[in-house]
């Protein structure tokens, strides 16, 4: 039987940041990657990410991204991620 966990490691009670992870037994599959935008007194910030430390932590069991649409909630912090982690498949609608 599988194991499935699906958490967030971003975008819960905030506007933006979105990151959900899904796992299934040993594989993890990513549910976008936004940023978010500082508030007002979050001077000399240009833009938040998610904590990606638990995919750092666990790469080798990343199989795939999957982002759903193009907003920078969902999809701007891309960039930061694969920097980090390189070549894993991203799939977009």
């Amino acid at each position: 039987m599988s194991k499935i966990r699906i958490f967030a490691l971003g975008g819960l009670d905030e506007d933006g940041k979105n990151m959900y992870v899904v796992e299934n037994n040993e594989d993890i599959f990513v549910m976008e990657c936004g940023l978010k935008y500082p508030d007002g007194d979050q001077l000399g910030i240009e833009m938040i990410v998610p904590d990606f430390r638990y995919l750092r932590e666990n790469q080798s069991r990343i199989k795939a991204i999957f982002i759903t649409h193009g907003h920078e909630d969902v999809m701007a912090a891309l960039p930061n991620l694969l920097r980090e982690i390189p070549d894993i498949p991203v799939y977009t609608a």
